[in-house]
């Protein structure tokens, strides 16, 4: 059984023979970064190819999309057969489900998601590709299985509102340095049903591409981590994809000793989604399931004074009454702390003040400038009130609590 394969504890081989361990791992909107734990670097033409959808509208009932012969068809009824995917009302939670239907994973099979026995897509693997702000663009990225060029084959097409980057996947072949100039050594990959947990743990070093500065700001996050193994002695024979995941969390010390937590993603494993009834909304403020449209509601703001790392004013937002941007996000377009996202603690409406959670990871100066949403405190008071969405508040605001005895 393959590393990932649900009751299997496996440990990824060390470097035998002509094998080695390739890691990459690739930042939203950064470069990747690609290491190896042989003795030397390695230059290989393991690049998976890769094909982009982009959704111009929701899809409607019966658009299909199609993979190497594979169609997923969609239906506004009920996903009640295989390859049958759910469309909701809006983008996000249509690309959500069709995402589910190719990895066959993510969520249990159901009427409102992708039809019972639907199986894992044979040839690629899709993930979604996008910003850490509520309402940006967000496309879907089906990757190849396949490392090199035997994915560049793999054709798409789509009868939806939707677009993609090319009729086939493309990029597969090309040449990558996995440098082994800072070194690491992974974990064992553990998948087990009983725990029910995936992932990896790779220890490294600071250096070269992985900063202190870029953990501290959130480089890091949402980025896709892939470990292959390859004969480097004999490229043509390819690359094999052991693990693929999403990076969790980053720490390091004062000795420059990195731990990156990867969780799994693309592997074979068992996701159960279990929530608890409460009082507050289990969604998040714009996904899929509140389908509350952020963009009409985000500002632009500059930087006018700045108190210390958490709190600065600015006159664009004086019009907005206090607490409005609590719990949301903001994210600086200009100055040290470009393209860092960061969540909102509160505004002051009468000095026109923003404060964060934690100081932005570098010095803010005036006229700094960036974007701002409203948040939420997931109560069914704001849900109603602020933003009129409370046919899709997902909590049980009205169960009994617990009372104490007297």
């Amino acid at each position: 059984m393959r590393a990932g394969d649900t009751g299997i504890n496996a440990t990824l081989p060390n470097e035998v023979g002509t094998f080695a361990r390739l890691w990459s791992i690739a930042p939203v909107g950064g470069t990747i970064i690609r290491f190896t734990d042989a003795d030397n670097a390695i230059i290989f033409n393991d690049q998976n190819a890769e094909a982009i959808l982009t959704f111009k509208n929701p899809p409607k009932n019966t658009e299909t999309v199609t993979i190497n012969g594979h169609t997923y068809t969609f239906t506004t009824d009920k996903a009640d057969a295989p390859d049958k995917v759910y469309a909701t009302s809006n983008i996000g939670g249509s690309r959500h489900n069709l995402i589910n239907a190719i990895n066959a994973s993510g969520a249990q099979p159901g009427i409102m998601t992708f039809g019972a026995g639907t199986v894992k897509n044979a040839d690629v693997v899709a993930s979604e590709q996008s910003s850490a702000i509520p309402g940006a663009a967000t496309v879907m990225v089906v990757t190849a299985i396949v490392g090199g060029v035997g994915g560049n084959g793999i054709t798409v097409s789509s009868g939806t509102g939707a677009t993609w980057d090319h009729s086939t996947l493309t990029g597969g072949g090309a040449p990558n340095r996995y440098g082994n100039e800072i070194g690491f050594s992974a974990s064992a990959v553990v998948s087990a049903a009983n725990s029910l947990t995936q992932g990896v743990t790779i220890s490294t070093t600071l250096g070269g591409e992985i900063t202190a500065d870029r953990i501290d700001g959130g480089y890091f996050d949402q980025a896709v981590s892939r470990l292959k193994i390859c004969d480097y002695e004999n490229p043509d024979n390819g690359a094999i994809i052991i693990f693929g995941g999403q990076i969790g969390e980053i720490k390091y010390d004062d000795l420059g000793k990195v731990e990156i937590s990867i969780i799994g993603l693309f592997t074979n494993t068992i996701y159960i989604n279990i929530e608890a009834y409460g009082l507050y909304c289990r969604a998040q403020l714009g996904d899929y399931r509140c389908l509350f449209n952020l963009e009409p509601d985000k500002r632009t703001f500059t930087v006018d004074q700045i108190q210390n790392g958490q709190k600065f004013t600015t006159l664009e937002l004086s019009d907005q009454p206090d607490k409005w941007y609590a719990y949301g996000v903001l994210q600086f377009t200009s100055g040290f702390n470009k393209n860092v996202v960061m969540t909102v603690a509160n505004n002051t409406q009468k000095i026109k003040q923003i404060q964060t959670f934690v100081p932005t990871p570098f010095k803010l100066a005036t006229g700094d400038t960036g974007v701002i949403y409203p948040g939420c405190d997931k109560t069914i008071k704001q849900c109603f009130h602020k933003f009129n969405n409370v046919i899709h508040f997902r909590g049980e605001p009205f169960t009994p609590q617990i009372q104490s005895g007297l």
